[in-house]
């Protein structure tokens, strides 16, 4: 018997060795929405989407459709949006005054600096300054 698990997963593996024209060409009917794009990255992403939505039955959230759009446009997409930074602990660095300082955030209420948990990244940054930050722009996030 084959375990549909493991041809999923060569397949996916195989797309990291084929040039762009040759991924278009096989997996053309993954990619009507996507002739244009050029991006390599843009379109293996999409077919191991696909090749693993066809396996397990998922479907794109909206959120991520229209990132997937505006890569395929040619915005390139540095960051996250701000609830996906929220989603899971990360860490973040700003060097201030010739110190590096590391914050990581928890969730949507929790960001945690030197061993104490605070509220929110604008807090944070008024503990390190002294002074008045908007958290985001002080750690330089994204919206």
């Amino acid at each position: 018997m084959i375990d549909l698990a493991t041809d999923v997963r060569s397949e996916i593996s195989a797309l990291q060795w084929l040039p762009l024209e040759e991924i278009k060409k096989q997996y053309a009917t993954y990619l009507p929405d996507f002739a244009n794009c050029n991006s390599i990255e843009t379109i293996r992403a999409v077919v191991i989407y696909r090749i693993q939505e066809k396996f397990y039955g998922l479907n794109l959230s909206d959120k991520t459709e229209r990132m997937l759009d505006k890569a395929v446009e040619g915005d390139k997409i540095l960051h996250a949006p701000a609830d996906d930074l929220r989603s899971s602990r990360k860490k973040l660095t700003r060097n201030w005054k010739g110190k590096d300082y590391e914050v990581f955030v928890v969730d949507d209420t929790t960001v945690e600096f030197e061993g104490k948990k605070y509220k929110s990244l604008t807090a944070v940054a008024k503990a390190i300054t002294g002074t008045h930050w908007n958290g985001p722009a002080f750690f330089g996030v994204k919206k």
